[in-house]
């Protein structure tokens, strides 16, 4: 990877369990920086779930973003650019699916 290559992390899940479903990324490379400009976790099916925003450091997860879903089809995106360093990734939940639930998780910016 070298300043300026795209970071893309994308997740599609068509039936998920009924269970809390992760979303993460790959891990920033030593001596790189991922500027995230766009973090967004969906279920596009059922109403009444948390959704997550975060990243995972050394195995541990820190939510940036928290939001109790309203009606069937909603999303949560991060609406500030987030910065991650060497051994961090994006990190996304949603919290108790439904069976069959239909989830996305996207992960996009820049290689500093």
């Amino acid at each position: 990877m070298k300043p300026g290559d795209v970071y893309r992390a994308e997740d599609y899940v068509a039936k998920a369990a009924a269970e809390d479903k992760d979303f993460s990324g790959p891990e920033v490379p030593k001596g790189m920086v991922v500027k995230i400009e766009h973090l967004t976790v969906i279920d596009w099916t059922t109403a009444n779930k948390t959704l997550r925003l975060g990243f995972r450091r050394a195995g541990k997860i820190y939510w940036l973003k928290r939001a109790a879903a309203g009606a069937s089809g909603y999303s949560l995106t991060l609406e500030t650019p987030l910065f991650l360093v060497h051994g961090e990734a994006p990190y996304g939940r949603v919290e108790s699916a439904t069976a069959n639930d239909e989830l996305y998780f996207l992960a996009q910016g820049a290689y500093m």
